[in-house]
């Protein structure tokens, strides 16, 4: 089935991350893991990546935090969210070209790691003065699917609004929890991807972190598109 970010909150978009930008990225992270390393005199091991991310957020929570900021800011990442079919995509959306890009990062869910675990909420309650935001959010470790918590999205939740609850706890991430009963009658989409693929969705539409059911982590990475002159007071630390 297809979807559109118009009738639908979010686009499934297949093949196109072309794999040597999935390598840059890759690359970056490699070397980036190596930075810190030695500056958290640490050991990640001699596994693959999925792992040496897995004990980086382990051993250490500070550098695990600067490793996915600093994967967000690397040029790698940059790269793909500013490839030309889906910029336009998000031009289309806003209707002109003065867009910035904001808060990209990694993210990561382990079945075992709880806060780093989104219940149902969106975006617009985190960035409440914007009109619009849109966010791209894809696969670049392993291919995401229901067994190892990819994420659910609402289906036209983006054509209602829904009171929020704010839960801030040390250490964890920042909830602005939509209580799951509004979502009763809604199709809960999971974004299943291969490496290559992204969904772009609206900051008004609703989604949540999946339930890990493997042993591993789920990696992925976001990049969001902002009008320039959006007001980013974000509730996300």
């Amino acid at each position: 089935m297809s979807y559109t970010i118009e009738n639908d909150g979010f686009e499934i978009i297949k093949d196109c991350i072309p794999s040597n930008k999935i390598q840059e990225l890759q690359d970056y992270a490699l070397s980036l893991l190596k930075y810190f390393e030695r500056k958290g005199n640490l050991s990640l091991g001699d596994g693959e990546l999925i792992g040496k991310i897995t004990a980086l957020e382990n051993n250490n929570k500070y550098c695990f935090q600067e490793f996915c900021r600093m994967m967000g800011e690397s040029l790698a990442c940059q790269k793909i969210a500013c490839q030309d079919d889906i910029l336009n995509k998000a031009y289309n959306i806003f209707k002109h070209k003065n867009l910035n890009l904001v808060d990209c990062a990694v993210f990561f869910n382990h079945p075992e790691v709880e806060r780093l675990q989104y219940k149902w909420h969106t975006e617009i309650s985190y960035f409440p003065n914007c009109r619009e935001l849109l966010t791209l959010w894809f696969p670049w470790v392993s291919k995401v699917n229901v067994e190892n918590g990819t994420m659910v999205v609402a289906r036209g939740s983006h054509l209602k609004s829904y009171p929020n609850q704010k839960i801030r706890k040390e250490g964890h991430l920042t909830q602005m929890k939509i209580d799951e009963s509004y979502f009763s009658n809604d199709e809960k989409t999971p974004c299943e991807l291969e490496i290559g693929d992204a969904v772009l969705f609206s900051a008004k539409c609703a989604h949540k972190t999946g339930t890990n059911l493997s042993e591993e982590a789920r990696i992925t990475m976001i990049v969001r598109y902002s009008e320039i002159d959006a007001k980013l007071d974000s509730g996300w630390v």
